[in-house]
This record gives structure tokens, C-alpha cells and sequence, in this order.
């Protein structure tokens, strides 16, 4: 059964919203249209959106079912990353137009809240990944940080120093 948070706050939009959002959150959207939502979206550059990369010598050592889940969490993560960066694009306008408001902070933090979700999105996929790697490595895996990379740039490096 779902958690389900009790709120006071609760607001009436546009009934068409309502219907549309309702629809999208119990049907799925064809992957051609959500793939043509996804491209009109810019990267931000030098800011972590995209799905954390996986050095090919970890994804080698991976079985295939955990490959395929790696590869679906990966395709949410881009989708959340995509919608942060549109959110952000929004905000930033705003704020180069000097109309700061409750808005912009509204919109900041849901922006923030997606961060979270893409952020906990690579931890789940760490705890997918972790249990089909040997235990020394595991070690040295579970400490490591996300970057550019779900296990750092430097993994390669740091696991060699592991061995020895």
C-alpha cells in the first residue's frame, strides 16, 4: 500500500490540466512523443543532468538483468534531468528579467526537488549495481562519489590501488 502524506494544502486548477496531467500519470505516454518532448530541451551546461555515466569495466562485470534495470533508471534520470533543465531555463529568465516572486522561489524549489530525485535515482542504481561486483571492490565502490561518473572519474585508478 502507498504512503500517502496528509496536507492542508491543497489548491483547484484548470479542470483541463487536472484531466491531462491524470491521464499522463495512469497511461503511459508513447515513447515517440515523450522522445519528442525530451529534444526540445537544452543541456545546461557544465551542470550534472544527464544520467551518471558507468566506466565500461564495471558494466562489463554486470549481469543482464541488471544491465536492463541500470539502463531504465538511466532513461528516468534523463528525463528528470531534462525537466530540470527546462525548469531552470524558465527560472533563469525570470530572473534576468528582474521578476523575482514567490514564483521564482516556487519554481527553485521544485527544481530542487528534482535534483533530489535525480540524486537518489544513482544511488538506486549503486544498489543495483553493487551486489553482482566482487566484495574488495564493492568496498571501495561504496565509498566512492558520484560525479560525471556513478563511481568517480578516477575509478579505474582507484580500484588498481585497491589491489595492490
Amino acid at each position: 500500500m502507498g504512503h500517502v502524506e496528509k496536507t492542508d494544502k491543497i489548491i483547484s486548477v484548470n479542470s483541463e490540466l487536472t484531466n491531462m496531467w491524470n491521464t499522463f500519470l495512469t497511461q503511459w505516454l508513447e515513447e515517440k512523443s515523450n522522445e519528442d518532448i525530451l529534444k526540445t530541451f537544452s543541456i545546461i551546461k557544465d551542470c550534472l543532468t544527464l544520467p551518471p555515466n558507468l566506466k565500461p569495466e564495471i558494466k562489463f562485470t554486470l549481469l543482464p538483468q541488471a544491465l536492463k534495470r541500470d539502463d531504465h533508471i538511466c532513461h528516468k534520470q534523463n528525463i528528470i534531468g531534462s525537466v530540470i533543465c527546462g525548469l531552470t531555463e524558465i527560472l533563469t529568465n525570470m530572473l534576468e528579467m528582474n521578476t523575482e516572486s514567490d514564483t521564482t522561489e516556487y519554481i527553485g524549489n521544485c527544481i530542487k526537488l528534482l535534483c533530489h530525485t535525480h540524486y537518489k535515482e544513482s544511488q538506486t542504481r549503486i544498489a543495483v549495481i553493487l551486489p553482482g561486483v566482487n566484495k574488495n571492490n564493492k568496498e571501495t565502490l561504496e565509498k566512492t562519489r558520484i560525479t560525471s561518473y556513478l563511481f568517480e572519474n578516477d575509478i579505474t585508478n582507484i580500484l588498481k590501488e585497491t589491489k595492490n
